[in-house]
């Protein structure tokens, strides 16, 4: 069975470049969505590097959202409305 599994870029700009923070993930599972965040290399090396909220914090690997949240904050803060 093939699951459908959603990724999303994330970026943000810095000095008028967009640079690439890393990636969001979705999952469908039964009954609900898996949503992960993991940055990119790049951006933990990045001299101007930053969390982009206090659940994620600046290391490696996939974090997922706190229990009872679909997404973290900053990243569905900057989706459409639609």
């Amino acid at each position: 069975m093939k699951r459908d599994v959603a990724t999303v870029e994330v970026f943000v700009s810095l000095d008028a470049q967009d640079v690439r923070v890393g990636r969001l993930t979705r999952e469908p599972r039964r009954g609900f969505e898996a949503v992960g965040f993991t940055y990119a290399d790049s951006w933990l090396e990045h001299p101007d590097r930053y969390a982009l909220e206090p659940g994620l914090v600046l290391a490696p690997g996939t974090f997922s959202p706190a229990a009872g949240r679909a997404v973290y904050g900053a990243i569905g803060d900057s989706a459409p409305d639609t």
